[in-house]
C-alpha cells in the first residue's frame, strides 16, 4: 500500500520540490519523537515564566542584576557562552559524582541513561498537554496579530497606512542621523528591566488602579483626527476653517438575550436616539445619521461623508 500523499499542482514552488514527501508514517513518526524529546523545550519555557511572573523573587532580581551587568559592560557579552557552559556543566555535575574519581577521564564510560519519557507516561501526557496549549497560542497570537496589525499594514484602511508608511520613514530618517548619539546600553537597561519590574505583581495592581483613570479613549480619539485631518486633501486644509460635526447615538440595554437597541428607550425619560450636538453642547433630535445636517456655510468633504458615529 502507498503511505505517501503527493501533490501535482503545478504552480508548486522549485524549493518545494526539495522537499521530503508528506508521508503519513513520517508525520506519525516525527510527532511521537517531538513529544518525547520536546520536554526540555518546556522546562525553559516555564523558567522563563517563573521569572517573569516573579514566582520566585530572589531569581527574578539576580536575572535583572544580570541583565543590567551585561548592558552597563557589554564585554560581558563575549565571554555569555562561556558562562552558559559553565553553568550546564556545574549544574549537571551532581549526576556524575558517583562515578569514582580515580578513573580514568579518557576511559570508556557507559552511555548515559536516556531521560525521555515513555509513550503514554505521566511526562509524555505532560509534553503534549504543553503542545495543546503551545497550538492554542500560536492561535491566539495569530488571530490578535491578524485583527490589530495586519489591517494597517494590507491597506484595507488607506488613511492609516499611510500614515504609519510617513511615520516609518519619519522615524527610520531621524534614527539613521541619531542612532550614534543613543546611549543604546541604557535604552536596553530600561527596556530590559521594564520587562521585568512591569511583571511585579505590586506594580500590576497599581496599574490596576491607575489604568482606568488613563483617559485612554480621549487619546486614541485626538490620534484618530490627528491621522483623519493629516489625510485630506490640500484643497481642504488650505481652506480658512474645519468643523467637526458630532452626534450621538443613544440605545438601552433590553436585558438577557435580546442585547442593545433604541426601541428599549423610554420616551418619556430617555433621550432620542439619534442627537446631533449644536454650539455649547446643545443637543437637537435627528430623526437618523442620515439627516445630519452641516453648519450654516459649510459643506461635507467626500471622503468624510458618513463616517459619524
Amino acid at each position: 500500500m502507498a503511505n505517501q500523499l503527493t501533490s501535482s499542482n503545478p504552480n508548486q514552488s522549485p524549493t518545494s520540490n526539495e522537499k521530503e514527501s508528506l508521508s503519513v508514517q513520517t508525520t506519525t513518526v516525527n510527532f511521537k519523537n517531538f513529544v518525547s524529546k520536546s520536554g526540555p523545550i518546556f522546562w525553559f519555557q516555564d523558567v522563563v515564566e517563573e521569572i517573569l511572573t516573579w514566582k520566585d523573587p530572589s531569581r527574578t532580581f539576580f536575572w535583572a542584576g544580570t541583565w543590567a551587568c551585561l548592558c552597563l559592560y557589554p564585554i560581558l557579552f563575549t565571554i555569555l557562552p562561556n558562562l552558559i557552559i559553565i553553568s550546564i556543566l556545574l549544574y549537571t555535575y551532581p549526576t556524575t559524582r558517583e562515578n569514582d574519581a580515580s578513573n580514568d577521564i579518557d576511559g570508556n564510560h557507559a552511555p548515559l541513561p536516556s531521560n525521555e519519557p515513555s509513550e503514554g507516561s505521566v511526562d509524555y501526557l505532560s509534553n503534549m498537554q504543553n503542545i495543546q496549549i503551545m497550538m492554542g497560542r500560536i492561535s491566539q497570537a495569530s488571530d490578535v496579530v491578524k485583527t490589530s496589525l495586519v489591517p494597517y499594514l494590507n491597506w484595507s484602511t488607506p488613511r492609516f497606512s499611510l500614515a504609519l508608511l510617513h511615520a516609518s520613514i519619519l522615524s527610520a530618517i531621524l534614527l539613521s542621523l541619531a542612532s550614534s548619539y543613543v546611549p543604546w546600553k541604557y535604552v536596553l537597561l530600561f527596556a530590559g528591566e521594564t520587562v521585568l519590574f512591569a511583571q511585579n505583581p505590586t506594580i500590576q495592581n497599581l496599574f490596576g488602579h491607575l489604568t482606568p483613570r488613563i483617559p485612554t479613549r480621549k487619546l486614541m480619539a485626538r490620534l484618530e483626527l490627528f491621522i483623519a485631518n493629516d489625510a485630506l486633501p490640500d484643497h481642504v486644509l488650505e481652506s480658512n476653517s474645519i468643523c467637526i460635526v458630532a452626534c450621538r447615538e443613544h440605545q438601552r440595554y433590553g436585558g438577557h438575550g435580546s442585547g442593545w437597541s433604541d426601541s428599549f428607550l423610554d420616551q418619556s425619560s430617555d433621550p432620542r436616539p439619534w442627537m446631533q450636538e449644536q454650539p455649547h453642547h446643545v443637543l437637537q433630535p435627528i430623526s437618523g445619521l442620515w439627516a445630519v445636517q452641516p453648519p450654516e456655510g459649510f459643506q461635507w468633504i467626500p471622503s468624510e461623508r458618513g463616517e459619524g458615529g
